[in-house]
């Protein structure tokens, strides 16, 4: 088994959480509306990532070492640019 959903997963957790960033950063504002349209034009990762949370658990049980390592490596810059969005 592959962990294309927990990838996607992670996918939609950053342009959520980016997008969030991006807008509580300064403050919220009518400027703020422009900034969800990278979201929405992304939508689709949105809908992937959670119609596929349901198939985690058995990704995680099977997961081997290389795997693990490409998940873990997309969960850290995941991480950076969540941090970065912030601090922008």
């Amino acid at each position: 088994m592959d962990i294309k959903e927990s990838k996607e997963l992670l996918v939609g957790l950053e342009l959520v959480s980016v997008t969030i960033g991006d807008i509580a950063k300064d403050g919220i504002g009518a400027d703020d509306i422009a900034k969800l349209l990278p979201l929405l034009s992304q939508f689709q990762s949105l809908i992937d990532a959670v119609d596929g949370i349901k198939n985690i658990p058995s990704e995680i049980k099977d997961i081997d070492q290389l795997e693990l390592i490409e998940l873990g490596t997309q969960a850290y810059e995941m991480i950076k640019n969540i941090i970065a969005a912030f601090k922008k």
